[in-house]
């Protein structure tokens, strides 16, 4: 059966590594598996920009929103619709 760690312990792992500590050192010292905390990454690594930091599921939704606008501009400029707007 498969151990539940608490969401704190985790974080707490995920900060170590984003500081610098190497995943099998981490592992290792924890007794976890590497496809643990690579999972444990996955789910609470941030992603820091210029401007704010976001959260692996806030980056995710960002990015299918952008393939999804960006193919909707592809079918609007395959349709040539654009080309008959005058400017």
């Amino acid at each position: 059966m498969p151990i539940k760690y608490p969401t704190e312990f985790k974080v707490k792992a995920i900060r170590r590594y984003e500081k610098g500590e190497s995943i099998k050192e981490l592992c290792k010292e924890l007794n976890i598996s590497q496809s643990t905390l690579y999972h444990w990454r996955k789910q609470y690594c941030s992603i820091q920009t210029d401007t704010r930091t976001y959260t692996p599921a806030e980056f995710d939704a960002i990015s299918r929103r952008l393939r999804k606008v960006e193919h909707e501009l592809e079918v609007i400029r395959l349709s040539g619709y654009i080309a008959r707007i005058p400017l």
